[in-house]
């Protein structure tokens, strides 16, 4: 089994709506439509993605509804990026064929990658409850559950899954993820090196290993990271992986320049594309809806509870940390990054009479609309506990973004917004293999732009806003953990209770670049860590402009 991340290989006659040569699909019989179609899988599994692309439009020609065509041309479409194209092939192939576990999957992995993670489970577990020795959707399913904060779910479907079949290394490293997610460092290292005892030719062992502890010697890992990356055929996505991992070894052993040279090598790898100017974009619309007379004539709109809490800012500002020690309250449960907010927005649209998209849209929100998105969000974070609490949390740093629509649907909500000085934050950012929905960390140029317009954002919010906004510096957890703790508890409604300072030892998993600062006690070595950096950070001092003082 691969590991099921596709390739971003197109294929032209789908990206172009273009056809192969004339075929007459009339009088062909079953057995040749099944030749065809074996002739399509052959070409599939050779890599020859084109010429299987043909055969399975040719059956299709001929047989409109075939599912099995269908479905392989879905999977043509996946592995290309078009997960949408391939949903809807696949729907069709299920119209035919509703109970095949394999479209199930195949349906549940494209969704999956489309990051719609809830619909992703539902297919998933009617694959395998179609066909319970399906290692394959096993393996897709737990890298759901852990995107739903399930790691214990997902950690017991990877451990059945190398237990059916030891060749399954994706399962292996899954499993060292997951570990790490659960703070059992010691234990995800053993994981990662018998990967690496596995496929000592392979980089994902040493990917694992390289986020498993922290480096205070060279112990080789360097050096056979370093080696890999000297060979020819390494995948690119492999390839961006292992600079990161170099990256974040030469850093812990304090070679900064080393560093740097993984880091930007990797950073430029891995650019697409990012476009600054839509993004300030956007926020200018945002900043129109959401006026004060916009709030001014809503009085009293929404859905009254004070359950949620939100904990936003920059990435790598200390948003898991502040979750962390929140979490710690008894009262409170740490629900992570939950996307919600996104697919609300999207709701919005849905229930506004405007054609607009948001936030134009929510000019025509109605009262009713509002209290009903509110209502949608309660409800989700509800199923997400595992215990009665008083307030869940969501972590999910870019509601930033979302903030009008957050205030105008859930009055009652606590907004904590962390802090850290400019230029640590953006060198964090810089330094981390975020997925390409971020983009703009691929750059230091674009990501120093991108903490302007955050920053701008910000000010606006506390405008207008009808919500109190907390503003929590990073820096003030080292300087003074529990007058900062107490500030978060107080501003929360609850009782101060002293576990919160404990807050490195509490059980909970962890899915971020912070899982290994979060369970030590505060310390002070990433206050101020761009000096170490300070020769090649010019572009970023250029992009943040005055911010790159500090804190305004």
């Amino acid at each position: 089994m691969s590991d099921n991340k596709h390739s971003l290989e197109s294929l032209a006659p789908i990206a172009r709506g273009e056809t192969f040569p004339a075929f007459d699909p009339r009088g062909v019989s079953p057995a040749q439509l099944q030749q065809i179609l074996e002739q399509g899988i052959a070409a599939h599994q050779n890599g020859d993605k084109e010429r299987a692309e043909k055969c399975y439009r040719r059956v299709l020609d001929a047989a409109p509804n075939q599912p099995d065509a269908l479905n392989l041309l879905g999977v043509l479409a996946a592995e290309a990026g078009l997960y949408g194209m391939a949903v809807d092939l696949m729907d069709r192939a299920l119209m035919t064929r509703p109970k095949d576990p394999h479209i199930l999957n195949n349906k549940g992995h494209a969704l999956s990658e489309m990051r719609r993670w809830d619909e992703a489970r539902d297919f998933l577990e009617r694959a395998i409850a179609l066909k319970p020795d399906f290692d394959e959707a096993k393996y897709n399913l737990g890298r759901v559950l852990r995107q739903l904060g399930h790691v214990d779910k997902a950690l017991l479907l990877w451990r059945d899954v190398w237990k059916s079949d030891d060749r399954v290394f994706a399962a292996l490293v899954g499993i060292t993820g997951v570990l790490t997610d659960q703070g059992k460092f010691e234990e995800a290292e053993r994981t990662a090196r018998e990967v690496i005892a596995h496929l000592p030719h392979r980089p994902a062992g040493y990917i694992g290993l390289a986020h498993t502890h922290k480096f205070t010697k060279d112990d080789g890992t360097l050096e056979q990271i370093e080696a890999q990356l000297k060979k020819d055929d390494v995948p690119t996505e492999d390839r961006v992986a292992l600079h990161y991992a170099a990256g974040k070894i030469s850093d812990d052993l304090k070679s900064y320049e080393n560093a740097f040279n993984h880091f930007d090598k990797a950073n430029s790898i891995a650019f697409q594309s990012y476009d600054h100017k839509r993004t300030e974009a956007y926020r200018r619309q945002k900043k129109t809806v959401f006026s004060k007379r916009f709030f001014k004539e809503r009085p009293d709109w929404g859905y009254k509870s004070s359950l949620p809490i939100f904990i936003v800012g920059m990435p790598r500002s200390g948003t898991t940390l502040t979750e962390q020690i929140l979490s710690a309250h008894p009262d409170v449960y740490g629900a992570g990054e939950i996307e919600s907010f996104d697919k609300l927005a999207r709701l919005a649209e849905k229930i506004t009479p405007s054609r607009d998209e948001f936030p134009t849209n929510m000019l025509k929100l109605s009262k009713f609309g509002a209290e009903l998105i509110g209502e949608r969000y309660i409800e989700d974070l509800r199923h997400r506990a595992d215990r009665a609490v008083s307030r869940i949390s969501n972590k999910m740093p870019h509601n930033f973004e979302l903030l009008g629509l957050i205030a105008i649907t859930l009055p009652g909500a606590k907004i904590i917004h962390c802090r850290r000085s400019p230029l640590d934050t953006c060198l964090s950012c810089w330094t981390k293999n975020f997925n390409d929905a971020h983009g703009y960390n691929r750059s230091l140029t674009d990501v120093g732009r991108y903490y302007r317009g955050y920053h701008d954002l910000m000010q606006h919010w506390r405008e207008v806003l009808p919500l109190e906004i907390l503003d929590i510096d990073y820096e003030s957890y080292t300087t003074d953990l529990e007058g900062t703790a107490r500030k978060l508890i107080d501003f929360t409604g609850l009782e101060w209770n002293p576990r919160v300072l404990d807050f490195y030892s509490i059980n909970r998993p962890v899915r971020t670049a912070s899982q290994w600062q979060v369970r030590q006690p505060i310390y002070k070595t990433s206050v101020e860590k761009w000096r170490n950096y300070m020769p090649w950070l010019q572009p970023l001092v250029d992009a943040l402009g005055p911010l790159a003082q500090g804190l305004e």
